[in-house]
C-alpha cells in the first residue's frame, strides 16, 4: 500500500510511509545495486497499489500528514495550517 499526497503542484507517492511485502525487497535492492538512490525509483518495478486523499481521511488522517519539515519555515507552516490559518 502506497499513500500518495497532494504537494503543492500534483499528487505525490510517499514510498517511506508505505507497506511492502517481503517479496519486494529483492526488486528494491535491485533498484538499488542498479544506482537509483531513492526507494521511489524502485516503484516502477513493483506492483503498487495507491491510497489517496478519500482513503486517508477515512482512515481518520489530513491530506497535510505528508508535508516536510525540513527547516523552522517549513514548521511554521504546518503550525499555521493546523491552526486553520491560510498560506
Amino acid at each position: 500500500m502506497l499513500p500518495a499526497a497532494r504537494s503543492r503542484l500534483s499528487w505525490q507517492p510517499q514510498p517511506l510511509c508505505a507497506a511492502y511485502r517481503r517479496t519486494a525487497i529483492r526488486r528494491i535492492r535491485e533498484a538499488l545495486d542498479a544506482g537509483d538512490s531513492a526507494v521511489i525509483q524502485a516503484l516502477p518495478r513493483l506492483w503498487v497499489e495507491t491510497i489517496g486523499e478519500e482513503d486517508l481521511a477515512a482512515a481518520g488522517l489530513p491530506e497535510t500528514i505528508f508535508e516536510n519539515m525540513n527547516d523552522p519555515q517549513g514548521w511554521e507552516r504546518i503550525q499555521r495550517l493546523r491552526a486553520g490559518k491560510a498560506e
